[in-house]
């Protein structure tokens, strides 16, 4: 009887344990889903870790740099648990709920400048000096590249996305551009870990610009449970996979 008390309890235990942790990436889905300022926040984290590992940051800014990020993301899910409960509290905009979510979104701008001026200690430096030499732009070259093509993949992804419908042949291309970027900037300087955090961002970054259109229908009412990503996540997935081999088939033909 206590054994089966115990066993029970443990069940118990790690079902809720589960629970919580389910319920915590449900409020960063929905966050990331519903809140345009958290798409940007990911976008940019993912042109600020790429540009670390270009300008190869030695370990300890690169945990700066991270720390920074996630104070940033954290506060937003933050402001966006605020103004949903503000919202929950009032549907007309009175003062004092004005002030909640003004104050809360002030709490993410103040963090989000400091993050930018830390961020430009650390890279600017390394980046003037770069700039100044034009060896270090021909060793750059296609790094440099990488970013860009960063940068334009996301950029037709939301400027397709802002239309009725995104198609499989722009998710597929999208991704696929990404997961290539990714694997050239990391690849070349083994920078296994930062190379799964970009292609995680990335995958998240688009699934949620994809799913970002429910935000016009109603907030409360988007379905977070992973059967409604499927159909997204396997082309941005496949993308990205796509994009890796391909980098994996040009590196050894050139070896």
């Amino acid at each position: 009887m206590g054994e089966s008390f115990k066993s029970g309890n443990i069940s118990s235990a790690i079902k809720g344990v589960g629970k919580s942790f389910w319920n915590a990436w449900e409020g960063l889905l929905y966050s990331l889903y519903t809140q345009q300022h958290m798409r940007f926040h990911f976008f940019v984290a993912l042109l600020v870790v790429s540009s670390a590992v270009v300008l190869e940051l030695p370990p300890v800014e690169m945990a700066i740099l991270s720390v920074l990020i996630i104070l940033v993301i954290s506060l937003e899910i933050v402001n966006t648990s605020v103004e949903s409960a503000m919202d929950h509290v009032s549907a007309e905009m009175r003062p004092l709920v004005k002030r909640a979510k003004d104050s809360a979104a002030g709490a993410v701008l103040v963090c989000s400048f400091g993050s930018v001026i830390i961020a430009g200690y650390l890279i600017l430096p390394k980046l003037a000096a770069m700039l100044q030499t034009g060896v270090g732009l021909a060793k750059y070259r296609s790094d440099l590249l990488s970013l860009a093509a960063i940068v334009g993949a996301m950029v037709l992804f939301v400027a397709v996305r802002c239309g009725k419908r995104i198609s499989i042949a722009v998710m597929l291309l999208c991704s696929c551009c990404c997961g290539f970027a990714f694997s050239h900037i990391c690849g070349t300087r083994w920078h296994i870990p930062s190379f799964l955090v970009l292609v995680s961002g990335s995958i998240m970054l688009l699934t949620g610009v994809v799913r970002s259109r429910e935000e016009k229908i109603a907030k409360e009412h988007i379905n977070l449970h992973p059967r409604y990503d499927l159909p997204v996540l396997k082309y941005i997935v496949t993308g990205e996979f796509l994009g890796f081999v391909l980098w994996v088939l040009l590196l050894t033909a050139k070896h």
